[in-house]
């Protein structure tokens, strides 16, 4: 993949020009390359225009999930949590 390669959803116009009714772009798939590159095929698609003035193109953005620093995170919170719930028994029992 070249630097400027990169992975994009291409969506087309909606079909609903007016302001009633309802209203979607459709996906029209993901495409990889370079912005230029993705848009002149997006231009070939069809629903790309429907009325004049065509679709869009969204860079799609992947990220890993660490499933162990998201189960930590969720510990830490459980455990912060148990210890507030902790001093609030001794304050009840305080003024039992």
């Amino acid at each position: 993949m070249e630097k400027d390669d990169r992975i994009w959803a291409v969506y087309g116009e909606d079909p609903n020009c007016d302001l009633g009714g309802s209203h979607h772009t459709p996906l029209l798939g993901y495409f990889r390359g370079t912005h230029d590159a993705v848009l002149a095929h997006a231009k070939t698609l069809k629903n790309w225009t429907t009325w004049g003035s065509g679709g869009r193109i969204v860079e799609v953005v992947v990220e890993d999930v660490d499933s162990a620093a998201h189960n930590k995170k969720q510990l830490d919170e459980i455990e912060k949590k148990i210890a507030e719930l902790e001093e609030l028994k001794l304050k009840i029992k305080h003024y039992r």
